[in-house]
């Protein structure tokens, strides 16, 4: 992108790629006599401008300055700023001039999606799970050839999946709790006449999953099918009777992940609480996840009898679970280095396991040649599901908020391996990092060593 004009010794123009170039400039005279002098351009490369806009309407639109971690996000420039500069913004990954990874999990986002995110045709990775994100998904998301993850759940989204999005081969984590698309309004009946009410008609799922419907206060004489929504019967008794319904939703193809949402008659909304579900007087599901737990379970939990859904995962501070007694099909499963299940931790098995993770390997290639003996995790899909447990807490060995290969697996990698000291953290700590001396984070992956 850069020329000199040979007569008059400028040069000039527009760089097109980054990096150091050493230059040679040789001068002669008519004489054919010539001297030569070198130095070096350093050329910074400019983030791609249409990145720099998607990463802008992100944050616009999802009130970026409300964010829990916004450090480094800055719109001041009207132009893509140096692409070095972009990769220290907290969640974001630039490779080149392009941004590859967004993660966003549980940082408070709220708002709608941008319809140009579909223009990061380099992304990745995108997390934006645990946020309060609302709205319908933009079709443009399928535009992401490249995206290998898709986390959006546990927001509030509404409406349906588009199919661009469906069509991807990434790994899709969409579940997101049902919502109220039509308020019910009041309604007139008489006594002893006839009444009909499809209650499924004011109630939506992007998952579309809704697999059964509540009511309560409804007037003798009328009930409602649980798995229909419809509502029917003859009232016997006048009255004005306060109603609401519910509705469920159960997804049993990765986690049991109960969530329900209500309407009432009065137009007033209520959602049913968050962290558990009870039918009649028996708890029948517990979520606490992400909430900070912290030591160990009750053996206590075995009382719960009727229990169907335990949810603990994505709690920091827990570095081991115990529980005895447990009702016929609900297990616990503790986070640590044993990736494999063995019973043993191995560098040269779950030590590269964690690497080749952390680098989005996926399938075969995941777990080939890297599976000790005796595994009870043999797959690559029960491989993964304990690693994306795993994440957040453990793989995270500098406490920055992400676990990344290049800066975590190394560490990981070193303390397997025995080193001790310096020597595991040397050139290996990541950007905003909580633990920063080796003592700290040799005392954080001992935490989750069957070793210790």
């Amino acid at each position: 992108g850069l020329t000199i004009d040979s007569s008059s010794g400028a040069i000039g123009g527009t760089p097109t790629t980054g990096g150091t170039f050493p230059v040679t400039v040789t001068v002669s005279d008519t004489e054919e006599s010539y001297v030569s002098d070198e130095f070096n351009i350093d050329v910074r490369p400019i983030l791609d401008a249409n990145d720099y806009a998607a990463l802008k309407a992100l944050y616009t639109r999802t009130s970026g300055e409300n964010w829990k971690n916004n450090t480094s996000w800055n719109f001041s420039s009207t132009t893509p700023p140096i692409a070095d500069v972009v990769d220290k913004w907290h969640g974001v990954t630039v490779v080149g001039l392009r941004v590859t990874e967004i993660e966003l999990n549980d940082n408070d986002l709220s708002g709608t999606l941008p319809s140009e995110l579909g223009d990061l045709s380099n992304l990745f990775e995108l997390y934006l799970n645990d946020n309060d994100l609302s709205g319908t998904l933009p079709s443009e998301l399928g535009d992401l050839s490249n995206l290998q993850y898709l986390y959006l759940y546990d927001n509030s989204l509404s409406g349906t999946i588009p199919n661009s999005i469906n069509a991807l081969s990434a790994d899709k984590r969409l579940e997101n709790p049902p919502y109220v698309e039509t308020q019910i309004t009041n309604l007139t009946v008489n006594s002893g006449e006839n009444f009909n009410l499809d209650v499924s008609t004011y109630f939506g799922d992007i998952n579309n999953n809704i697999s059964s419907y509540g009511a309560n206060g409804l007037p003798n004489g009328l009930t409602i099918d649980s798995s229909s929504g419809a509502i029917g019967g003859t009232p016997t008794t006048g009255g004005t009777f306060p109603v609401t319904v519910t509705s469920d939703e159960f997804n049993i193809d990765v986690r049991p992940n109960r969530n329900a949402i209500s309407d009432e008659l009065d137009i007033d909304v209520r959602l049913d609480a968050d962290d558990y579900a009870a039918e009649g007087s028996r708890v029948t599901a517990i979520d606490l996840n992400n909430n900070s737990l912290s030591g160990m379970l009750p053996s206590e939990l075995g009382d719960l009898s009727n229990l169907q859904n335990l949810s603990l995962h994505d709690n920091d501070n827990i570095t081991s679970y115990s529980a005895e007694d447990l009702p016929n099909g609900l297990t616990v499963d503790s986070i640590n280095f044993d990736i494999d299940g063995n019973g043993e931790t191995d560098a040269l098995t779950d030590g590269i396991v964690v690497m080749r993770y952390l680098f989005q390997f996926s399938g075969d290639a995941l777990i080939n040649g890297v599976i000790g003996v005796g595994a009870t995790r043999t797959t690559a899909l029960e491989i993964t599901n304990y690693l994306d447990m795993a994440r957040e807490t453990m793989l995270d060995a500098d406490g920055n908020g992400m676990a990344d290969a290049l800066t975590d697996g190394i560490t990981i990698m070193r303390y397997l391996f025995g080193f001790g000291g310096n020597t595991v953290i040397d050139e290996a700590l990541g950007p905003d990092t909580t633990r920063t001396t080796a003592a700290a984070i040799i005392d954080h992956l001992q935490s989750f060593d069957i070793g210790f």
